[in-house]
């Protein structure tokens, strides 16, 4: 009875979403193609990982700020960075109820604003990005870091795809050689918010 009453799929998933309007993480694909090449990482994509919010005060107005910006796409050769705030697309301010048809064009151009003390305020700068068929490399980052008699390796890993076993084996090849004591294995930016440090045993 529950099942029935809904709709269709697409009506049940979004009743189960804790907030629909701006859940990027969880999502339905209509073509099993696409959502194969999710999940080894090849998308449309122009290169910025974003974030959304809601502007302050309000239920229906957003923003938008890069979490980082991946290597060889579109945007690693445009003005723009990590930290970056957006508040409109093509000159239309970012809502709960255009924000996927705005953001899922294949070219468009971001109008960046500045943060003033919860303000978000557009500061007359923009970029325009281009969305190819892209591949990304989830071994992002990896650093050994010393501090005093520690060796201190770090990995930024944004993705969990079969494709790309040697690029993680090979991360882990490099902290052998390195030989250290201690990992931190950040996954900040993948699908679970997890930030761990242990001793090597």
């Amino acid at each position: 009875n529950f099942i029935n009453s809904y709709n269709s799929p697409e009506a049940l998933f979004n009743h189960l979403l804790v907030d629909p309007s701006i859940d990027r993480f969880s999502f339905l694909f209509s073509d099993y193609t696409q959502l194969e090449q999710a999940l080894t990482g090849t998308q449309m994509n122009n290169g910025v990982d974003y974030e959304l919010r809601y502007k302050q005060g309000s239920s229906t107005e957003l923003f938008g700020w890069v979490r980082y910006i991946l290597p060889n796409s579109d945007a690693s050769t445009k003005a723009i960075n990590r930290g970056a705030i957006f508040y409109a697309v093509n000159g239309t301010p970012l809502t709960t109820s255009n924000y996927k048809s705005l953001l899922n064009e294949i070219n468009y151009t971001l109008n960046f604003a500045s943060y003033d003390a919860g303000a978000i305020t557009p500061n007359g700068n923009s970029v325009s990005l281009t969305k190819t068929n892209f591949s990304e490399n989830p071994v992002y980052m990896k650093k050994v870091f010393v501090e005093g008699s520690k060796k201190i390796g770090y990995l930024m890993y944004n993705g969990f795809y079969t494709n790309y076993e040697n690029e993680l084996n090979n991360a882990f090849g490099y902290f052998q050689g390195e030989g250290i004591t201690h990992l931190i294995l950040d996954l900040r930016y993948n699908f679970v918010l997890l930030l761990l440090c242990y001793p090597l045993v």
